[in-house]
């Protein structure tokens, strides 16, 4: 049986983790959006509806990350409008296939 050096291991570690599902950073523009109840949007101007899908691979999807990253991917879409709110339409995600797919109205809504 052949051993493995500590470079090697050190190498299959790193190459491990980096799989792991971790949620993306926020924006600067997603980070001036807040999330607001359809009541409060009556009182907004629409802007769009804004959708996030995507497929995550690799380890460490639980559905705390998985709600993170469609979460935050989302806020980061919505500030790419130009819109300072949104109302959640659909938060759908599967950590175990890693699917995620949320949707969103985006608005401009006075301070």
């Amino acid at each position: 049986m052949k051993y493995f050096g500590h470079n090697a291991l050190t190498a299959v570690l790193v190459t491990v983790l980096a799989g792991c599902a971790s949620a993306p950073p926020l924006s600067e523009a997603g980070a001036r959006v807040r999330a607001v109840t359809a009541e409060q949007a009556k009182q907004c101007k629409f802007v769009k509806t804004v959708q996030y899908t995507d497929r995550i691979l690799g380890m460490g999807k639980d559905p705390t990350v998985m709600r993170a990253i469609g979460e935050t991917n989302l806020r980061n879409e919505v500030g790419l409008t130009g819109a300072n709110a949104f109302v959640v339409t659909k938060n759908d995600s599967n950590w175990f296939l890693g699917n995620v797919d949320y949707q969103a109205e985006a608005f401009t809504c006075p301070s």
